[in-house]
């Protein structure tokens, strides 16, 4: 092929580019003086760009999940007060660039191959006020929760992964809960609230709600314990922790559950299920976020808004973000008819922040 085909295949491929995922049509960037060739080496183009387009989504989705440690470094993520503990309080996540998701946007591995995970923290140990990820609120900042107790040990989510409660999970024949996993950090160091440590994964305790709700936790270890290098399975932790460890750690979740009608799904010991399983649930409720973000599942009450998850049908800029967050309790957020509408938490209204803080991540 001759080098003015070329250069006119890159100007065609770069126009249909600009249509296509601009959604912006301008009638004058096809040039009139085109030569037929030309003309049908953009028909051309636009199949294979399309293509393209249509079989490098999920793996872009998939990269997101696997971007290692030193990258999660270089976000620099802060956490943001805003509000007081009577009202409207929310805690806000921030990368270098702005606005950021603490479950869309934060990588669900630390280390792929070792298989080692990030933890968002939303309730330190020892500490009683449950907060948790909002799923409908823009951004899916830090809300206050109805259960109250207290945290024996660091308490928080897996990002980027999904219980869907459309589809049935295949070890219970049950239906997720529409929420990230739960992931319960067995380590002795107290965390503060929004860090983000890396953990490795024992085991999980399946809890059935209502007879009809699957609700998965999976318990893990920071990795900058000194038991973790011997802690590998649940097996070691029965050998290692103090008799009744397990045994605690599954009444734990059971009281603290303010939903009647909840019962265990039978593990290996204590109700307990080992880390090749756990390692399993994991793997799967990621498989369903990845569908959640291409946009092939979309159930109510779900913000997908992100600012760093390349292919997602959420992605917007970090200016169109904070847009999202000033915006979030106008007419049109509230009735589900704005450009970022999610459902706000009922009862809430608004109120200018009198509490702002900033925290660096370590």
């Amino acid at each position: 092929m001759s080098n003015q085909l070329i250069r006119s295949e890159q100007v065609c491929a770069d126009t249909l580019q600009t249509m296509l995922f601009t959604r912006k049509y301008d009638p004058y960037a096809l040039d009139k003086s085109m030569s037929p060739v030309t003309i049908i080496l953009l028909l051309l183009s636009s199949v294979c760009t399309l293509k393209a387009n249509k079989n490098h989504e999920p793996g872009a989705l998939e990269d997101q999940c696997t971007k290692s440690l030193s990258h999660l470094k270089k976000m620099k993520i802060k956490v943001s007060e805003e509000g007081t503990s009577e009202r409207n309080y929310r805690v806000f996540f921030t990368s270098a660039h702005g606005l950021i998701s603490p479950f869309h946007d934060i990588p669900l591995y630390s280390n792929f191959h070792n298989k080692t995970f990030n933890m968002v923290v939303e309730n330190p140990s020892h500490t009683n006020n449950q907060m948790e990820v909002s799923v409908r609120e823009a951004m899916n900042p830090l809300i206050e929760g109805i259960n109250k107790g207290g945290y024996i040990w660091n308490y928080g989510i897996l990002p980027q992964t999904w219980e869907d409660p459309r589809e049935v999970d295949p070890h219970t024949g049950h239906k997720g809960d529409g929420h990230p996993l739960d992931v319960l950090d067995l380590g002795t160091e107290q965390a503060a609230q929004g860090d983000i440590i890396q953990v490795k994964i024992l085991g999980a305790i399946g809890l059935i709600v209502e007879h009809k709700i699957i609700d998965w936790k999976i318990l893990a270890i920071n990795v900058s314990n000194l038991m973790a290098p011997i802690l590998n399975d649940m097996s070691d932790v029965e050998t290692h922790y103090p008799e009744g460890t397990m045994k605690f750690a599954v009444s734990f979740f059971r009281d603290w559950n303010t939903r009647k009608n909840t019962t265990l799904v039978e593990g290996d010991g204590e109700g307990v299920k080992n880390r090749a399983f756990a390692l399993k649930v994991i793997e799967e409720s990621n498989r369903k976020w990845i569908q959640l973000m291409q946009g092939k599942v979309k159930p109510r009450g779900v913000s997908i808004l992100n600012t760093c998850v390349e292919g997602s049908k959420g992605k917007i800029s970090f200016v169109e973000a904070q847009d999202a967050l000033d915006n979030r309790w106008s007419l049109e957020h509230f009735f589900g008819v704005g450009k970022y509408s999610t459902t706000p938490a009922r009862g809430h209204t608004k109120t200018p922040p009198s509490q702002f803080t900033n925290r660096t991540k370590p």
